[in-house]
């Protein structure tokens, strides 16, 4: 049984994720130089890690695209990305387009996390005051009835 060659990486690949590789290394053209994995010495293993970084390549690229949810980027994994950025520059890939987007992402996640946390201070101000106002009516209400009241027995002649 005979194997063709593999002179891509991306050959491996189902269509869809082959489209995926072409579309992304196309628009972020790569060279990495995989230099840590020089004291590997089987090829195949070479070629199976090198495929699975273009594929967490491919991932992380997806992570931070156009249509990233703000509620689903979380600010608490900054730590995490930015490790995962040190790894595959460690292994030659450019990832300065990617940070660049990462850092808009987490610039625009932290306004809206104060922006969210202004618009809920100030609906429990808005709750504060409305409760004061209600307080307010009831004591104003009370002291009517019993102005009313008072007028009544003072003046019991005089009639609204």
């Amino acid at each position: 049984m005979t194997f063709p060659l593999i002179y891509h990486r991306s050959s491996s690949l189902s269509h869809e994720l082959r489209l995926l590789y072409d579309q992304i290394f196309t628009a972020l053209p790569q060279t990495p130089h995989f230099n840590p994995l020089g004291n590997l010495s089987s090829d195949n293993f070479k070629e199976g890690i090198k495929l699975g970084y273009d594929i967490s390549f491919i991932n992380l690229v997806m992570k931070f695209g156009d249509f990233v949810d703000l509620n689903t980027f979380l600010l608490s994994d900054v730590e995490s990305y930015t490790k995962e950025f040190k790894e595959f520059e460690e292994m030659g890939y450019d990832v300065s387009k990617l940070r660049n987007r990462f850092n808009q992402l987490n610039i625009k996640a932290e306004q809206d996390k104060e922006l969210k946390n202004a618009m809920e201070k100030l609906e429990e101000e808005d709750k504060h005051r409305k409760a004061k106002i209600e307080s307010q009516q009831h004591v104003y209400g009370n002291y009517s009835k019993r102005l009313k009241g008072s007028r009544g027995n003072k003046n019991p002649e005089i009639r609204d």
